[in-house]
């Protein structure tokens, strides 16, 4: 199964991703990687509000998100600071962009090697975009927030 987005880079172009989800083993990678980072309770902490948001839709429908709520007793500054320090620590975007990019293709060609050295200096908003896209395709926060 593949999955398609698209993204715009820094000068306003548009890119065609392709992503095929991770297998076993780049998945557990990635997870692993996220851990050590300390992302697993701020993905529990959104993950339990979207589920929550989920029961409570609003007459159109739609879900409502209440992130008033969400970030009551989240100190933002604290996580911020506990996530940069984990991805310091553990090798940076250096190990983690390749390993969350892996199975990726920008516009036919894959996020390995050279492409990634070319394609995303001075874009880094396309690259944080594409990362947190193709978390979400994998399906990551979940696994993250359980």
């Amino acid at each position: 199964m593949h999955n398609t987005f698209e993204l715009q880079d820094a000068k306003g172009n548009n890119h065609q991703y392709i992503v095929i989800p991770h297998g076993w083993d780049d998945g557990l990678d990635v997870v692993d990687a996220l851990l050590d980072i300390g992302l697993g309770p701020v993905a529990e902490l959104f993950y339990a509000q979207a589920m929550q948001s989920a029961k409570q839709t609003m007459p159109n429908g739609e879900a409502s998100i209440d992130t008033t709520m969400m970030l009551k007793n989240f100190d933002r500054k604290e996580a911020v600071k506990s996530i940069r320090d984990g991805l310091k620590s553990s090798g940076g975007m250096r190990k983690i962009a390749p390993l969350i990019l892996k199975n990726t293709h920008r516009d036919g060609e894959p996020l390995t090697g050279v492409q990634l050295m070319t394609v995303f200096p001075q874009n880094w908003g396309e690259l944080r975009a594409a990362m947190l896209k193709i978390m979400e395709i994998n399906g990551f926060f979940a696994l993250l927030a359980g």
